[in-house]
């Protein structure tokens, strides 16, 4: 029989839980498309940023990488005013 575990609930302050999901969903997508599509492009003013499709994953791993925080009990304190 499985033990009753009580997990305590993390909240992070916002920017370093943006910055947690943020890094992950971005070595997602380095790891598993760099040698597949191009990832980076030069914007006319000079900035460098995702291409419209890596941009497109970056944000659906983003959201993966949410879900699973969550399902370890990882919050964004902002709500809570955890800045």
């Amino acid at each position: 029989m499985k033990e009753m575990v009580d997990y305590k609930e993390i909240y992070l302050p916002n920017h370093r839980y943006i910055e947690l999901y943020a890094e992950m969903a971005e070595a997602i997508l380095q790891n598993f498309h760099r040698d597949k599509i191009q990832i980076e492009e030069e914007r006319e003013n000079g900035d460098i940023g995702f291409t419209e499709e890596a941009q497109d994953l970056y944000d659906h791993y983003c959201g993966i990488v949410e879900e699973v925080l969550e399902r370890c009990y990882i919050f964004d304190g902002f709500e809570k005013e955890i800045y």
